[in-house]
C-alpha cells in the first residue's frame, strides 16, 4: 500500500494523525456538498434559475475531483503516520473513490449526450 501511495517512510504515530483526520473530514464534507448540490439544490432550483442547470455538470465534476483529492491525501497521511485505523479508512476511501468515479463517468456521459 505504501508503494501505491508513493510513501517512502513513516512518521512516528500521532505526529500527523489530527491532520489525517482533518483531511478525511474535508473529503467527506466535499462529497456531502457535491451530493447536496447535485441531487438536491440543482434539481429543485435549476428550473427556476436557468444557469444552475448549465453549471450542474461542471460543478459536480469539480467537486468530485476535490473530494477525491482530499480522500487520497488523507489516506496518505493515515498510512504515513501508521494510524491504527489505516486499513479501515483505506477500505472506506476506496468505496468513496469508486462511487466518485462512477459519478464522474455518468456526468461525462451526460455532458457528451447534450
Amino acid at each position: 500500500m505504501r508503494k501505491l501511495l508513493r510513501l517512502n517512510g513513516t512518521t512516528p504515530a500521532g505526529k500527523i494523525t489530527e491532520t489525517g483526520e482533518t483531511q478525511m473530514g474535508r473529503s467527506i464534507m466535499a462529497s456531502a456538498i457535491r451530493c447536496t448540490l447535485t441531487y438536491l439544490v440543482i434539481p429543485i432550483a435549476g428550473p427556476t434559475i436557468g444557469i444552475l442547470g448549465t453549471l450542474a455538470i461542471p460543478v459536480s465534476l469539480l467537486l468530485s475531483f476535490v473530494a477525491g483529492m482530499f480522500s487520497i491525501r488523507s489516506m496518505r497521511t493515515f498510512w504515513r503516520t501508521n494510524h491504527r485505523m489505516r486499513w479501515a479508512y483505506t477500505a472506506f476511501a476506496a468505496v468513496i473513490l469508486v462511487l466518485l468515479t462512477y459519478g464522474v463517468i455518468q456526468d461525462i456521459r451526460m455532458l457528451i449526450a447534450r
